[in-house]
């Protein structure tokens, strides 16, 4: 199965098991494959260990709530890049912007709508998507403009070699 085939998994972490039992269910109807945690602290080890393509984070959790494990999730370098949505009951404004605050890339209030759901999370997939090929982008970018220094300076040795005037200035080399 190709990187592209393979389902795209969702780490859930909320202390409710119906609301678990319920998003589960859902999101396996959408072609997700579904990790949960019961608790905060569970929710980071399990995305430490195995890190799911995005995140829905209950906020209200025994152990650690969801602020804090979004906070310790962020700060890893290994989870860092993952989308959290903030999934909850709490609708006052306060709550939501301390979840953006924290890191968080959107905010569903309970009850959850599936379709909404759906298409909040298929937005955030396809931007974290987006942002890996931008990255990927980048990085040949670079490689290549280092490949062209290093031919700038292969054509200047040559030059200088055969007596001539080097024809690239370097400005890339670092002065003292």
């Amino acid at each position: 199965m190709s990187e592209l085939e393979e389902k795209q998994t969702i780490l859930i972490a909320d202390d409710n098991p119906d609301n678990l039992k319920l998003l589960k269910e859902t999101l396996n109807g959408f072609g997700y494959k579904v990790r949960v945690a019961t608790d905060g602290k569970a929710a980071v080890e399990s995305a430490l260990s195995e890190p799911p393509d995005l995140i829905l984070l209950d906020i209200h959790m025994p152990e650690m709530d969801g602020y804090e494990a979004c906070q310790k999730l962020k700060s890893d370098s290994r989870t860092r890049h993952i989308p959290v949505i903030f999934v909850s009951a709490l609708s006052e404004e306060f709550n939501k912007l301390k979840a953006f605050e924290l890191g968080g890339v959107d905010y569903i209030t309970k009850p959850v709508q599936a379709q909404e759901t759906k298409a909040r999370i298929a937005v955030h997939l396809q931007l974290q998507a987006k942002l890996k090929e931008l990255e990927e982008f980048n990085r040949i970018m670079v490689d290549r403009e280092m490949r062209l220094i290093e031919l700038k300076k292969e054509v200047n040795e040559l030059a200088v070699g055969q007596g001539k005037e080097a024809p690239y200035p370097e400005v890339w080399e670092e002065k003292p």
